[in-house]
């Protein structure tokens, strides 16, 4: 819970921060209000920590050691610049730039059809879903 709690004070903390620049004209409720209900549950928790448990240490007590090596590897490759260069050259034929790209988005879809009904269980009511 304690790490569920950092992560989701962080990733909101971000992307509240993002849509401030990006569209300042949005309203950032949804943002604050979802802040104060971890802040709350800091505080019912009496709990004070600030460091997150990081996924390179938690996933060999899951037996997913290799998986993450593997697919950390992986996924850095699809968002670091040099990927650009793998993706957009059409000079030759596309046949390993594309198996690259869909084996990707493989791996996306399955990984999203798999964690988005945990993701909906934690879902906090917001002042717009009432």
């Amino acid at each position: 819970m304690y790490d569920f709690i950092i992560d989701s004070e962080q990733t909101t903390e971000v992307q509240k921060r993002l849509a401030g620049q990006v569209a300042p004209n949005l309203s950032l409720e949804q943002y604050d209000f979802l802040l104060q209900s971890l802040a709350s549950k800091r505080d019912d928790l009496d709990f004070t920590e600030n460091k997150y448990l990081k996924p390179r240490d938690l996933a060999p007590s899951l037996g997913l050691g290799d998986e993450f090596d593997f697919m950390n590897k992986l996924c850095s490759k699809l968002v670091h610049p040099t990927v650009q260069s793998i993706l957009s050259d059409d000079k030759d034929a596309q046949s390993e730039r594309d198996l690259f790209f869909l084996k990707g988005r493989d791996y996306l879809a399955d990984l999203m059809r798999e964690i988005t009904p945990f993701a909906q269980s934690l879902c906090v009511e917001t002042p717009e879903t009432n």
